[in-house]
């Protein structure tokens, strides 16, 4: 009878995604104690390129004196994102109008997210209109291949308005004995 392919050992059993194809190879198959030559069996489920898990599967060839198949079991990590972190913008003065408080970050392979209060988060950059200081928040959700990137935050000023000019409503005033007011 022909021997059986009980056991499969694959050279390694855990790879970093890196955006091309990649081959796990077979390091030893064996039938019982014997030593099975690559020539014997075929080799399926080896080339994989999105992270995951996955089976390898050698099975006899037909031709040879054994029978069957056997799997080992491989996995591609996910590889961290690449994350420009955003800046702070800088000279923003109060203008009574919404100004984005930071140059946007960039995130490769993953998605830039920002908060004004830590826990809720979008893609929006965040704008504010009072001065004052803001702590923005802002992380990275990877995708089915990458890792995220865990939240940090910088902080950005809205400056008060300098008071520059006044302008009033009258000038001259006629003397009336009272009180008088001017409007501004």
């Amino acid at each position: 009878a022909k021997a059986q392919l009980p056991a499969v050992t694959l050279a390694e059993t855990s790879l970093t995604y890196s955006g091309s194809e990649q081959t796990v190879s077979v390091s030893s198959v064996k039938a019982g104690d014997l030593d099975v030559s690559a020539d014997n069996y075929d080799v399926t489920g080896n080339k994989q390129t999105a992270a995951g898990t996955y089976t390898v599967t050698v099975t006899a060839k037909a031709e040879s004196n054994y029978a069957g198949s056997a799997t080992a079991k491989f996995t591609i990590t996910k590889a961290a994102a690449t994350v420009t972190a955003p800046t702070a913008k800088t000279g923003l003065v109060y203008t009574a109008a919404a100004q984005q408080l930071v140059n946007e970050g960039s995130a490769e392979g993953a998605t830039m997210l920002y908060s004004l209060d830590g826990t809720t988060y979008s893609e929006a950059v965040p704008t504010a209109t009072n001065a004052g200081t803001y702590t923005v928040y802002y992380k990275a959700t990877g995708d089915a291949n990458h890792s995220d990137v865990a939240a940090a935050s910088v902080e950005a000023t809205i400056a008060k308005a300098a008071l520059t000019t006044v302008t009033l409503a009258e000038t001259s005033l006629t003397y009336s004995g009272s009180e008088q007011t001017v409007t501004v």
